[in-house]
C-alpha cells in the first residue's frame, strides 16, 4: 500500500495522509488474509536505510502468515538498562510537545 502523498518516511507524512492510512490499512490487511486463507498477518513499514527501507517512499508490506508461510521474525528485543526507559520517554514527550 502506498499513500498518495510522496514522502520518504512515515515521519514526513501529514496528519491527513496518516489518518487515511489508518482508515484503509485494516481493510487491506483483512483482504490479504482472506485471499491467503489465514487469520494472521504482519504489517511492516520501514523508515530509513538503517531500518531496512530500500524504496525511499512510504509504503507498507502486508504479509499473510500461517504456520507454513509468511514472515519469520528475526528481531530480538533487549532489556533496557536502569533509567533508560525514563530517559527515552522524556525525550519522546519533549519531541511531541515541540512538534
Amino acid at each position: 500500500m502506498i499513500p498518495k502523498e510522496v514522502k520518504a518516511t512515515v515521519m514526513d507524512l501529514s496528519e491527513e495522509a496518516s489518518a487515511g492510512i489508518g482508515r484503509v490499512l485494516p481493510r487491506i490487511a483483512r483482504a490479504a488474509c482472506a485471499a491467503a486463507g489465514v487469520e494472521d498477518c504482519n504489517i511492516i513499514q520501514n523508515n530509513g536505510a538503517n531500518a531496512g527501507q530500500e524504496v525511499m517512499h512510504v509504503h507498507f508490506h502486508v504479509i499473510p502468515k500461517s504456520s507454513d508461510f509468511g514472515l519469520h521474525k528475526q528481531w530480538t528485543p533487549r532489556a533496557l538498562i536502569d533509567g533508560e526507559s525514563e530517559r527515552v520517554l522524556g525525550a519522546m514527550k519533549a519531541s511531541i510537545e515541540k512538534n
